[in-house]
């Protein structure tokens, strides 16, 4: 992806600061070598800095010390996957699988002859390996963050052992985890964890069924994952696994699709796996409170669009229509409070109220976005949705706490 001057500035910024900062970490005694808080952080991102400024030796020099950092406390604190039952503790270790991912990158990259990685996928799949019971207590607790976390690092790590059948069903299941926790009340921070799917699905489609088509889709889906990581350090962090897939997949990435020949065989006996349906508690329905269209920065307009499964039908029902890519994401913009640019969103619902075939209730959804659409768009500024849970009077608390 050809960066902006904005966010090649900002790699440079970030670049000087996190340099002072690492060396007046490495200053300070009073900690241990490689157990010093915030060093670890530091190190990779300033290694992902060097790498999209292409200097790959300075690079590859702080990821090394980055693996080291990780193997020191694997090694004073080892982690029992035995010890571990029906998945207790589920967010601590989608934590340690996502540094057994990050690690595994680093490896990848700084000592590709070994397969030292491996180690670190085989290790983040068994951290997330959930079964049976505690997907359904999960469930029912409407813990879906963590089912999503654990869905996705899993068959991220499936995907790179090269098993992408396992990995697409758990990589299906991710974004659908993520909107029932936000239709729950939930706030969505991961970013990059949320978009991860964008790149990391279609991938799997081409390796499951190498045809041009998936290929041209595999190569966009990079693309528009990146993309979709509006914020900088969103981006910053995003970029670890874009980098890491365009080197882990050459053969996608680098290939020519107006030249692409499918390899022999290659059809419809190449199937997708079923996805599991996700049963979802029941509880998640019962919202009190409604979707907020919102011009937070500059007019100010706000607008109430309606409930959660109202947001999920009009999605739905424009994504069914040729010429509507802003709409259609909505949701994601919803799940993740991210801000969108107005412009394309008063072009899409001006161009969906002048078409004869929409049903009446979603030009109504339209015309609420319009508006809202419009005023950023006149004051420079932009749209987001969130959730206002109701409030209840008497005890100034949401009502369904």
């Amino acid at each position: 992806m050809k960066e902006t001057k904005k966010f090649i500035s900002y790699l440079y910024e970030q670049k000087g600061k996190y340099e002072t900062e690492l060396e007046i970490l490495l200053a300070d005694t009073h900690f241990p070598e490689f157990e010093k808080p915030g060093e670890y952080g530091l190190r990779l991102h300033l290694g992902i800095i060097y790498r999209l400024l292409g200097d790959i030796g300075k690079s590859n020099s702080v990821f090394k010390q980055v693996v080291t950092i990780r193997d020191c406390n694997k090694e004073k604190y080892p982690i029992e996957h035995e010890s571990r039952k029906n998945g207790v503790g589920q967010s601590l270790y989608n934590q340690l699988a996502s540094l057994d991912i990050e690690n595994a990158i680093v490896v990848k990259f700084t000592d590709s002859i070994n397969n030292r990685a491996d180690f670190y996928f085989k290790d983040a799949s068994q951290l997330c390996r959930l079964d049976q019971s505690y997907i359904s207590d999960a469930r029912k607790a409407r813990n879906y963050d963590d089912l999503a976390i654990a869905a996705l690092w899993r068959g991220y790590a499936l995907l790179c052992l090269g098993d992408y059948s396992g990995a697409y069903v758990l990589l299906r299941q991710v974004v659908p985890y993520f909107n029932e926790y936000k239709k729950s009340a939930g706030e969505v921070w991961q970013r990059v964890e949320y978009a991860l799917p964008l790149a990391l699905v279609p991938l799997c489609e081409f390796k499951i069924r190498p045809t041009k088509e998936h290929l041209i889709a595999a190569r966009e889906g990079l693309e528009r994952y990146i993309k979709s990581l509006h914020d900088y350090r969103d981006r910053l962090d995003g970029y670890l696994y874009y980098l890491h897939l365009k080197e882990a997949f050459p053969e996608v990435y680098q290939a020519d699709p107006s030249s692409w020949t499918e390899p022999a065989g290659t059809g419809d006996a190449d199937e997708f796996p079923r996805i599991p349906p996700l049963k979802m508690s029941s509880e998640a329905d019962d919202e009190t409170g409604a979707v907020m269209v919102f011009d937070r920065e500059k007019s100010g307009t706000l607008e109430v669009f309606g409930s959660n499964r109202d947001l999920e039908r009009f999605v739905g029902y424009v994504s069914g229509l040729p010429g509507f890519p802003v709409l259609s994401n909505l949701f994601e913009i919803y799940a993740v409070e991210a801000e969108q640019e107005p412009g394309p969103l008063v072009s899409e619902c001006n161009r969906l109220l002048g078409m004869n075939n929409v049903d009446e209730w979603a030009k109504q959804k339209a015309r609420v976005i319009l508006e809202v659409a419009n005023d950023a768009k006149a004051e420079g500024g932009s749209v987001m949705l969130y959730f206002e849970p109701e409030i209840d009077p008497e005890t100034g608390r949401c009502i369904g706490d």
